[in-house]
């Protein structure tokens, strides 16, 4: 079994799996959608176990842990987590449900712009690290319920983990490694996780971690953002190794003199003791704001999102295709309960019920009659009723539907235009009714104008009574002559 199970139109539990977005060693990432009422969509990042992984005690703890880490930490710089679901019994195990976020990964952003440019502007480098180093400060500092410090280390801070949105703000991502106090699983004595490249000396050798570990990784980061070229990255791991704790490290004035004014910071962040770091992420940003004005400042939101699309532009647009061509390919299941829906009259021509036929029935033979005061002819008016001859919908029709057009999500999406069919038929039955009793009583008035006889309760006005100062009338008798 493989993860490719995983198709378009997969359910993991309320969501549909569009496409495939990422994968790593341990995960792959799958844009999905919830859909509800009125057509409400949201697209959302679900990362699901490989299947080698899915059942194994040790790496479902390690997806749990990374949802309860991740949901404490709110900030915009954070891509959020908005839940955990799944169980032991399902295909795909447990997973992590997040929010999508539209753009690339750091790494995807600086290898496109390597392609094309040769490396990203200073200020956009500032301004996506410092965006990072805000996620950092947010995360070393989380707490417990009782305020208690979890002492949390990332661990994995590389330019994979840090996705730069479309909309120009840099997110940072996956505690699966992090390290906290208070996790279900904890790496053993002597394990090394993350990536070699950006790891600290003293992960790299199995020592313990701080925040201080994260922020070398940064150092990593930043120093590759503005020369445009790789720090650490060796042949071999046993090579990339020995240079992470032997090699000399040069400044980036070496490479571009125009970045001098950042040797002293970076020489900083990648001291190899931890304790000539800085010491926190909020000195390491401060650190950077001072020196920015001298390399060209620090880059707005909206021209970092400029960058993006041009570094990234293809890699967004083919997203999006693959997006558009699955919706495609899931619209025919929705569009069973559509065209039945049709057949009901949803879609404009609506039929009467049977318990409506002698209301149509007097409609009819009052349209023989001509409009008395000026009453129009409702059906004419409305142009909503149908003629008894259209044959009414056959039930059967609705059997032949495919089953998957009555899912319960389908059923969820179709009970609004159901209940406006309904108004809709008891508004014009109300309106039948109310033009037949006109109909009516215009008939009945007809006979008694024309005998001079008055109808109590018609509204004649030969029923009105007479002023109250009338004289009446005296009839002359011959007795009194």
């Amino acid at each position: 079994m493989n993860a490719a199970v995983l198709a378009v139109g997969a359910k993991l539990d309320r969501y549909e799996v569009l496409t495939k977005l990422a994968s790593g060693g341990m995960a792959t990432v799958y844009v999905a959608r919830v859909q509800g009422l009125a057509g409400f969509e949201r697209l959302v990042a679900v990362k699901v176990l490989h299947p080698s992984y899915a059942h194994e005690t040790e790496f479902v703890n390690m997806l749990l842990d990374e949802a309860r880490l991740a949901a404490r930490i709110r900030h915009p710089n954070v891509v959020p987590t908005l839940g955990v679901s799944g169980s032991e019994t399902e295909l795909a195990g447990f997973f992590i449900v997040m929010e999508y976020v539209e753009g690339d990964s750091l790494a995807g952003l600086l290898s496109n712009a390597h392609k094309q440019v040769g490396k990203l502007p200073a200020p956009v480098s500032l301004r996506i690290v410092l965006d990072a180093l805000a996620a950092l400060g947010s995360a070393h500092a989380l707490c417990d319920e009782s305020g208690k410090l979890l002492n949390l280390v990332h661990r994995d801070v590389s330019p994979h983990n840090i996705i730069v949105g479309s909309d120009g703000l840099a997110r940072l991502t996956d505690f699966g490694i992090a390290k906290a106090e208070d996790r279900l699983t904890q790496t053993r004595e002597g394990q090394i996780k993350g990536k070699l490249a950006y790891m600290a000396p003293e992960q790299a050798i199995g020592m313990k971690t701080d925040a201080r570990s994260d922020l070398f990784a940064m150092g990593v980061i930043l120093w590759e953002c503005v020369t445009g070229r790789r720090l650490f990255r060796g042949e071999t791991a046993t090579a990339t190794l020995h240079k992470l704790l032997r090699a000399q490290i040069a400044p980036p004035s070496t490479y571009d003199a125009a970045l001098a004014p950042l040797d002293g910071l970076l020489e900083r962040a990648l001291a190899r003791a931890p304790e000539a770091r800085f010491p926190s992420a909020e000195a390491f940003a401060r650190a950077i704001e001072d020196v920015a004005p001298q390399v060209g400042g620090v880059a707005a939101a909206r021209v970092v999102a400029r960058s993006v699309r041009q570094c990234s532009g293809s890699k967004l647009a083919h997203e999006r295709a693959l997006l558009e061509s699955a919706r495609r390919a899931l619209q025919p299941q929705a569009a069973g309960l559509d065209q039945s829906d049709a057949a009901d009259g949803v879609s404009g021509t609506i039929s009467l019920p049977a318990a409506a036929a002698p209301v149509e029935r007097a409609e009819v033979a009052a349209a023989a009659v001509p409009a008395q005061r000026g009453l129009p002819h409702a059906a004419a008016a409305s142009g909503f009723f149908v003629s008894p001859a259209q044959p009414r919908t056959d039930t059967r029709a609705r059997r032949k539907t495919p089953a998957s057009a009555f899912s319960p999500s389908s059923r969820r999406e179709a009970w609004p235009r159901r209940l406006t069919h309904l108004l809709l038929v008891a508004a014009l039955a109300a309106s039948a009714f109310y033009v037949s009793f006109r109909q009516a009583r215009s008939v009945a008035e007809a006979p008694a104008a024309a005998t001079g006889q008055v109808t109590p309760g018609l509204g004649s006005e030969a029923s009105a009574p007479q002023p109250s100062d009338a004289r009446p009338a005296v009839r002359s008798s011959p007795d009194r002559r």
